[in-house]
């Protein structure tokens, strides 16, 4: 019996969904594709405090961040998320920058401030729309331990929270 071989043909005009092309120009497979998988967990134990304005934003990364394993607290500003630092004592923040109100290098600088005992140093995380205003060179400059661009891949997410905190 002759061996099987994978085929795949692509038509150069890739806007059309799959199902549309005509059947010579999918792509063959011994197998169905596999499904995707859910997101790791990879912050189980992990307190994490998300700060933003948006709250689609803040809802989509606390979902998220659950999903991976993490324990999230969210705030809709930076006033409230330094109270809730020093009093939950996160391992990593996850914070907007341009907020109304106190923004997010408000909130770098005032816990930066803090007396170690007060709040042991932690990982911040900068979560910005406008990456020009906010380039990822003056918000490491700032304080921050790292930079994601709006819109966020939710595994992206989880693992720049994971990478941040050395798991």
């Amino acid at each position: 019996m002759p061996e099987r071989r994978r085929h795949r043909v692509r038509s150069e005009d890739t806007r059309c969904h799959p199902r549309d092309q005509p059947h010579h120009l999918l792509e063959h497979r011994d197998s169905p594709a596999p499904r995707p998988a859910s997101l790791p967990r990879i912050l189980t134990g992990l307190q994490i405090l998300i700060v933003d304005d948006d709250h689609d934003i803040l809802e989509l990364f606390a979902m998220a961040l659950r999903s991976c394993g993490g324990e999230v607290t969210a705030t809709d500003n930076a006033s409230d998320a330094l109270s809730l630092a020093i009093r939950t004592r996160p391992h990593v923040i996850v914070s907007d920058i341009a907020m109304t109100g106190e923004d997010g290098y408000w909130l770098i600088g005032r816990l930066r401030q803090l007396a170690p005992e007060m709040l042991p140093p932690v990982p911040v995380i900068a979560a910005t729309a406008y990456g020009r205003e906010h380039s990822r060179t003056r918000t490491l400059a700032a304080g921050f331990t790292e930079h994601l661009q709006k819109p966020v891949d939710p595994e992206d997410l989880c693992r720049v929270v994971a990478k941040v905190v050395g798991r």
